[in-house]
Parts: C-alpha cells; structure tokens; sequence
C-alpha cells in the first residue's frame, strides 16, 4: 500500500529564508554574474540530483554546498531559517522545474561577461535567484489549490491542472533505457529492406564503417564521461579537436539569440546543450540530453537522407519521419521485443502483426495465461505542450479522450478499442485464434505509452471514471473486465526480468494497483501506476535487466 504521508515533497523557496523587502526581479540579480559561469553552477547543481535522485540527503549537503562562500553570519542566519524545513523526510532543495526556470532567465539575460572568480555577493545573489525560481515552481500549484479541494474530483482536477507541465522533470532518466532503444532500431533496420537501405545511406554519410561504430561513438558521450558522478565538472564535456561527436553536440546545442522562454521549457528540451567555447559542452539537464539521445540519432539519420526517396518511407518532413518510425518500430517491433521475452513458454500470445488481416480491429498484442486475458495497446504519443500549459482541465480532458479513451466517432481508440474487441470475443465472432471459452474470461485492458508526462497522478483514475460509461456504451459484464491501466514502455523494458521470473506478475500487480482505487484516500485513489510498480520492483533489484544488458553487450563489450 501506498504511503500517503510522503506524498509531497516540501520545496525550500525564497520566502522561507528572506523578507520581502530583499525581494528583487532574477534579471536584476543575475545581471553582473558572467552568464556562462552561473550557468555552469546551476547545471552542476541539477546533475547532482541527476545522480542521487533517490537520496535525500542530498539537498541538504547542496544547501550547504551553495552556501559554502557566504559571510559566516548570513550563511548562519540562511541555515538556521532553513533548518525547520531541512529536518523534514521530504525536504526538497534541488528539483529540475526550479533548475530549468533559472537556466531559462540567465539565458534570456545572458551577458558575455569574462569569467572570473565569483565574490560573495554573487554567490548570494545568484542563491536569492535560485530562491525566486524555486517559489515559481510551486506558485502555479499553489495559486489554484488556495481555494481548497471539494472531493476526489476536484483534487484529480487540480493535480493534473497544475502538475501535468512539470510532471515528466521529477525523475531521472535511465540512459541505458536510451541505448537499448537506439540498438533495437539499427538492428531492426538490418533486417527491412526498407529501412536497410537507409540506414546504408546515412552511415556512409557519417564517415563510420557501420551502425556500431557510429552508435559506439555517441553513445561513449554519456557512458564514459557523464557516468562519473564524482567528478565535479561531469556536466562540461571538452573536445581536444572535430568529431562525430562534436557534430551530434553542435545539433543539440542551442542559440542564444534565438532563445524563447517557454512555460514548459520547451527551447531547453529541444536543444539541451550549451557551448561554452569551441569543442566545450555544457549539458544544461542531463535528464533533457538522455531524452535526446534515441530522437538525436532520429534527427541525425532523418538530416543525411531526408532529400532521398525509399519506398514506403515517410520523409517529407522530421515530425512524420518519427510518427512513422513509432508505428513501425515502436510499436510493431520494441513492444514486441519485450513481451515476447516476458512471457512464459505456456502462456499463449499473438503480436497485432499475426493477428492483422485475420482479425478485425486487434489489439497491438494479446497475451491469456489460462482464464487471464492481458490485451496490450501502444501508443507512441505525445500530450501536446499547449495542452499541457493550458491549465485546464477541459482541454486536458478532452485531448486524453481523444487519443487515449475514445478517439473519434470513426475510430475507436486505446480504451475503446480493446473494448470493442473484447466484445468481439464474448458475443464468438472472432473464430480460429485462441481455442478458450471467452465466457470464464478475466480481461486486463492495457495502454502501452511513452510519454512521461502520463505517468502523473490521477490519470488513471480519469481513465477508470471513463470506462465505466464505455462498459455501458459496448454492454460488456463489468465483473471479468478489470479497470484499464497505464503502462510505461521504459518500465516494461527497466522490469522485464522480474515480469519474466514472476517475481512481478502481471495480474497480482494488476490487480492491486486496481484495488486501491477503493481507498478513502485521495492520493492513494489516485497514484500512478508506473510509481506503484517502481515501488514494488524496488524491494527486488534496480539493476538493468539481461535483457537490456545483452542487448547493450552489441556495442559495449
């Protein structure tokens, strides 16, 4: 069960340590610090949470840390205003929304400065601007809530309204979760004729005698320098002379003069790098440069071959290139990989690829371990940045409906579309598949998704408040057809070996998720499934998977 009392975390802002009248704008108090080294400071500061997001401890030896060059008296006078808020379980003083906001205002700001060494007073003022973009990260939130929660659905409400911008920056990315992906997909593109002929065109246009060479090259970026998290400066990466991988940097790097400040940092997240000089490298968010990785490479292949034609691929422009590479790679292959290896040799499973063309309207795949009927769903999309930044629950709404619930009055979608098939094998229209009588059945609808902002509290519980008209809407019996749940694809991949060793079962894990939407508690009601199952996983290991270790053996060993 869920712990509701460490459902929060308390973040550390500026009106816990000064009075108002010390209040200034972060332009005014960033203004003479040289831009390039605040920059560096606060990225230094987010990687550590990078690197120890799980341990606690460290906001306060950072507290410290920052506070390091103050005056004795005002370093005093700082801890003890923080100490109250310091010896609490969830005292937050490093969170990536506040990092971000900061990095966003200096640059906006940004000054060229000569570096030098920083006097107290910049060390203080650039804490003050610290304070002011942690209070922004809770400002929104606090703002809506000030007028109370008025029952479960209101508190669904104002989570999503308020946490859905920020909620996919509150944990680390797995970099290894990255490289399996772009592993999978060049050896995938080995074996399509299609693909193979592009790949053949991008190598050559990268200079490197195969995938592996190239993939090695980028890949050794974050492997062999950002893994060292006790090196002090492992957020700058420096170059003695052009390379791969100086190229594949530049395109992440991002330009100052055409730098727009975005609520959801959007500028930050499309080009997560900065340059501090020739072949200098600032990695502005670790978590943002890993998200880039896999799409990175994307981008790479889709710039050298975007002015050639191939058969049966979309190339006219990079936001279709990636919509095609979903479908015909995240979905039809990467979902495949994984649950073909998770299950069991007894249990009887069929891809959407075996059953398309015999079937109508099949799920993307279809696992039944006796009476248990597990019907998977992927879908490779994105909550738009608009929605998101919206603030509205009815526009959130009604965009999770369409690509997610319900889809259009011509398309059934995600939830419904399992559904419908559902139906379809109860009222025996479906003949020559799985030889079961569908009448002992126990269903378990699953959404397969990728992005991370999905993972927010409360949208399953939108979810399960949907079904139940759509139970109504396909006249289905309610008892055998479980609530439908949210998966991760990175949590299926991070956990496969403990779903294919049963240490994890499916419908045991299933099933208590979906019991405690029973609890009185709003946040217990309301928890994400893929924290559940991290909470879960966490009492047997956190180590990569065989899976994804034999897999990364293709270019590491």
């Amino acid at each position: 069960m869920v712990d509701s009392s460490k459902r929060t975390r308390v973040v550390l802002s500026f009106s816990d340590i000064f009075d108002e009248d010390e209040r200034e704008d972060i332009s005014s108090l960033i203004s003479d610090i040289p831009s390039k080294q605040a920059l560096q400071i606060v990225a230094h500061f987010s990687a550590r949470y990078h690197a120890n997001e799980n341990n606690l401890k460290i906001h306060g030896e950072a507290l410290v840390q920052w506070l390091g060059r103050l005056d004795s008296s005002l370093k005093t006078k700082v801890l003890s205003e923080a100490a109250p808020q310091m010896e609490r379980e969830n005292f937050l003083f490093i969170n990536q929304p506040s990092c971000l906001y900061l990095i966003q205002e200096i640059i906006l700001n940004y000054n060229d400065f000569k570096e030098r060494e920083l006097t107290p007073e910049d060390e203080l003022n650039l804490f003050k601007a610290y304070m002011l973009a942690s209070e922004w990260s809770v400002k929104i939130s606090s703002e809506i809530q000030e007028k109370g929660i008025k029952g479960l659905s209101n508190f669904v409400e104002v989570t999503l309204k308020t946490q859905l911008p920020i909620s996919d920056l509150k944990f680390s990315r797995e970099f290894y979760l990255q490289a399996y992906k772009a592993i999978s997909f060049f050896e995938f593109s080995e074996t399509n004729k299609e693909f193979n002929n592009l790949i053949t065109d991008f190598i050559l246009s990268t200079k490197s005698s195969n995938w592996k060479e190239y993939l090695k090259s980028i890949l050794h970026i974050y492997a062999s320098h950002l893994l060292k998290f006790d090196e002090p400066n492992r957020s700058v990466l420096n170059f003695e002379e052009e390379n791969q991988i100086t190229e594949f940097l530049d395109y992440l790097t991002l330009d100052k003069s055409k730098f727009e400040a975005k609520s959801d940092f959007i500028s930050i997240r499309e080009k997560p790098v900065f340059k501090l000089q020739e072949r200098s490298y600032l990695f502005l968010n670790l978590d943002l440069f890993i998200d880039k990785i896999f799409s990175g490479i994307l981008f790479d292949i889709y710039s050298a071959i975007s002015e050639n034609q191939y058969d049966g691929i979309e190339t006219s422009d990079f936001g279709n290139f990636k919509s095609f590479i979903g479908e015909s790679f995240i979905e039809e292959v990467l979902l495949y990989e994984i649950l073909n290896y998770v299950k069991q040799d007894s249990w009887v499973a069929f891809s959407g690829k075996n059953m398309r063309g015999k079937i109508d309207g099949e799920p993307d795949f279809y696992i039944r371990r006796r009476s248990k009927v597990f019907l998977f769903e992927c879908k490779d999309t994105l909550i738009r940045s608009d929605t998101k930044n919206s603030y509205d629950f009815k526009v959130i709404e009604k965009e999770i409906i369409k690509k997610l619930i319900r889809g259009t009055q011509q398309k059934n979608k995600g939830v419904s579309q399992i559904l419908s098939f559902i139906s379809k094998l109860e009222d025996g229209l479906i003949q020559d598949f799985d030889e079961f009588n569908y009448k002992g059945a126990k269903y378990y609808p699953i959404i397969v998704v990728t992005d991370r902002a999905l993972d927010e509290h409360g949208i399953n519980y939108f979810f399960n408040s949907s079904f139940d008209d759509l139970i109504r809407d396909f006249s289905l019996d309610d008892f055998r057809i479980q609530k439908p749940v949210l998966i991760q694809l990175d949590d299926l991949l991070k956990f496969a070996d403990l779903f294919k060793n049963e240490y994890l079962k499916f419908n045991s894990i299933l099933d208590a998720y979906i019991a405690q939407g029973n609890s009185k508690d709003y946040f217990i009601k309301s928890y994400s499934f893929s924290d559940y199952l991290k909470e879960q996983a966490f009492k047997f290991s956190n180590e990569p998977t065989k899976l994804i270790d034999d897999k990364l053996k293709v270019i590491f060993d």
